[in-house]
């Protein structure tokens, strides 16, 4: 369905289910509160405009190892948006259309739990967690590197499981 979200100002993160193999024209587009979006494995296009000015967009995680098909349009504000892709496929994205015009395209380490990335789950994972759920203006977290529990929310179950594991 064409610009199933259009203009969704109350979209903050949005986690695409694993389902989808498509996100049509202006699915997405002018959802202006839109900071982080999590793309399934199996997604193989993304339409023109889909997610045009979303411009509070903070990350982006495909989990596809091959780069979804995109146009020059598919994502209108890139500047300072983190890509996080599948280990092992960063030129892929690097070199795929349009993809490239992404500036920091980062290796997700597939460690749950670690939240910034650094291949290690530590206090520092925590915190960025707390913060973020006492709704600091700290980086997002995108939910496929917090939702410990897998109930699609970040809370303090999830930082508590995060505690267990840096105690192990």
């Amino acid at each position: 369905m064409n610009s199933a979200y259009w203009n969704c100002l109350g979209l903050v993160n949005i986690s695409i289910p694993e389902s989808i193999e498509r996100i049509e024209y202006s699915a997405f587009q002018y959802c202006d509160e839109l900071k982080s979006v999590s793309l399934p494995s199996k997604l193989t296009i993304i339409g023109k405009d889909a997610f045009r000015d979303c411009n509070k967009l903070e990350s982006v995680v495909s989990k596809n190892p091959v780069p979804p098909t995109i146009s020059d349009l598919t994502f209108t504000k890139l500047m300072g948006v983190v890509l996080y892709v599948p280990k092992g496929c960063v030129e892929a994205y690097r070199s795929a259309d349009h993809w490239r015009y992404f500036e920091h395209i980062v290796e997700m380490t597939g460690v749950k739990g670690d939240v910034n990335q650094d291949n290690e789950v530590s206090l520092a994972d925590a915190m960025q967690m707390v913060d973020a759920i006492l709704g600091s203006d700290g980086p997002v977290i995108p939910i496929d590197f917090s939702d410990m529990n897998g109930d699609g929310d970040l809370t303090l179950a999830d930082v508590m499981a995060v505690v267990d594991v840096i105690l192990k």
